[in-house]
């Protein structure tokens, strides 16, 4: 497509010194039209209304009522018109000129106050319709419109029947996974190889939290595929939940050789943890992460907002050091063992709500999940 130009756009503002001037009227008798405040016998000789009637320039365009004085020639530096030896006629050189729908002007006024030139200068107040794209109701229709689509294809292509194309799953905390079944059935009457393949500009088939089994496979007329989904956030996709660069979003295409494409969503919410927090967000939170609202600790990841003082050092980094500080200087190869799953689980519950109680685990545990915690940075402080 060749790029656009000005008059492909819905709304264009044109302003600027356009040059335009009053040549026949003598410029003693606009000045004194001028000095009563009476423009509109003035503006019947100005080049650029005259051309405009004629539609040869700005057709289509609108000005609004002109209702100061002319923008030039003055003395520069001075509010009085031009003395010198060409004594040219005062003129509205300076415009502005719109086109397009769902505008409407509130003021076109000049500054005579500024005297950096031999112009005023002009502003206009505009107030415009512009359309917005509800990202929502866009994802829904071109979902809707996919899916269409794919009802249409051709009945002798290879076909299958997926028991489900919009898989939701629960809420999904850090390190816990969870699994769901897809079940693709070859309905047609030959064998179907099918893949889950790459959308454009996607390096991979699905995003780094999810996890297909198989992702591609064979299937003969009349038999069926279980696959396995497995949603997992770890301390590589969790710093990206937390800043609101990613979510639990994804849509599969699960493509037929020599058959039709199928798209499948997968969605989910994900409850945000001190694990994936950066260090700039985590000692601005004087409160358990799971009472701070998801947009605040969106604008903390992305440094914006007002924070308050910050904490020395994260309270939840703090709590592990003091635990293992009180319960574990003695303990041997103490950051070699590794903890319990279970005792994790534990540990980043308690760091995200921060009950009464003690903290639970074993030393070993609280040792990994300090690890983690560090390793969960968007900048990691212990690199991978």
């Amino acid at each position: 497509l060749p790029p656009k130009g000005i008059k492909d756009h819905d709304q264009v503002y044109w302003l600027g010194d356009l040059n335009y001037r009053i040549t026949e009227l003598d410029p003693r008798v606009v000045k004194e039209f001028v000095e009563q405040r009476n423009y509109r016998p003035v503006l019947e000789y100005d080049q650029l209304r005259q051309q405009h009637r004629q539609k040869t320039v700005f057709a289509g365009y609108t000005e609004g009522e002109i209702t100061f004085r002319p923008t030039y020639k003055y003395d520069p530096g001075s509010d009085e018109w031009d003395s010198s030896e060409k004594n040219r006629a005062p003129a509205w050189c300076d415009r502005i000129l719109w086109r397009g729908e769902g505008m409407k002007q509130l003021t076109y006024r000049s500054h005579p106050q500024l005297r950096i030139s031999d112009h005023k200068p002009v502003s206009a107040i505009f107030m415009s319709d512009v359309r917005v794209i509800d990202a929502v109701k866009y994802r829904k229709i071109h979902e809707d419109v996919m899916k269409k689509l794919d009802k249409l294809e051709n009945e002798f292509l290879p076909q299958v029947m997926v028991d489900n194309t919009e898989v939701i799953f629960d809420t999904l905390r850090f390190l816990e996974p969870q699994t769901k079944e897809l079940i693709i059935a070859n309905t047609g009457q030959v064998p179907v190889q099918f893949e889950f393949i790459k959308k454009l500009d996607d390096p991979n088939y699905c995003k780094e939290w999810l996890n297909i089994e198989p992702y591609t496979g064979f299937i003969m007329p009349g038999e069926k595929c279980d696959i396995r989904l497995e949603v997992y956030v770890d301390k590589k996709s969790a710093c990206k939940m937390n800043s609101g660069q990613d979510k639990l979003y994804d849509i599969l295409v699960l493509h037929l050789d020599g058959g039709k494409d199928i798209f499948i969503t997968v969605t989910g919410s994900y409850e945000r943890s001190c694990f994936g927090s950066s260090i700039e967000a985590l000692v601005h939170m004087n409160v358990p992460v799971r009472e701070i609202p998801a947009g605040k600790i969106i604008e903390l990841e992305n440094c914006k907002g007002d924070a308050g003082p910050p904490y020395m050092v994260p309270k939840e980094v703090w709590y592990l050091v003091d635990h293992l500080y009180r319960h574990a200087l003695k303990t041997q190869h103490l950051f070699e063992n590794p903890g319990l799953h279970n005792e994790l689980i534990q540990i980043r519950n308690w760091l995200d709500t921060s009950p009464n109680e003690p903290l639970p685990g074993s030393v070993h545990s609280v040792a990994e999940a300090l690890l983690l915690l560090l390793e969960s940075t968007s900048e990691p402080i212990i690199p991978y």
